[in-house]
């Protein structure tokens, strides 16, 4: 049986302070102990704050220490969190969303009539490799190949990490 708590719905956070996400390293009051920022909130950071969020705020509330009422709120699907923005201060210019730069694509830098342009990285598979090759790690990483690079331009080491 599927139980909806609510319509879906997007939810705008705009912190009206500065808003700290920090990695799970521990953090003591040690002299020197640091807390680490991560550039931008873990998904399931977002996730368990608008859960518990919810929890407190339908009726009835939930009890946190009954497992059937935690079990009811964690089946709330949380997708994201994307990075939003307003390109000027008009009246409802409307958001335009952004997404994490993907890892298996090379920004390239403009060079002299050459445009910006974007390398996809895939796999070497070379004619006449036995398709068992690969790396030696153990499991199912052992299928692991070289990433093949098939542009001479140079990485832009300044493009945005969000698109």
């Amino acid at each position: 049986m599927t139980e909806t708590i609510g319509a879906p719905q997007a939810v705008l956070l705009r912190p009206r302070d500065p808003l700290v996400a920090r990695d799970a390293r521990p953090f003591t009051p040690d002299p020197g102990a640091r807390a680490f920022s991560l550039p931008f909130p873990l998904p399931r950071t977002v996730a368990g704050t608008l859960r518990t969020h919810l929890g407190n705020t339908i009726q009835p509330p939930v009890d946190w220490d009954n497992p059937d009422d935690r079990a009811r709120v964690s089946r709330t699907s949380i997708l994201g969190p994307l990075l939003a923005a307003r390109r000027s201060r008009e009246p409802d210019p409307g958001w335009t969303a952004f997404v994490p730069a993907p890892s298996d694509v090379v920004p390239l830098k403009a060079d002299g009539d050459r445009p910006p342009d974007f390398m996809g990285l895939r796999p070497w598979e070379p004619p006449g490799w036995p398709s068992a090759a690969g790396c030696t790690w153990p499991g199912e990483a052992s299928g692991l190949r070289p990433l093949n690079v098939t542009s001479e331009g140079k990485p832009d080491n300044e493009a945005p990490a969000f698109w």
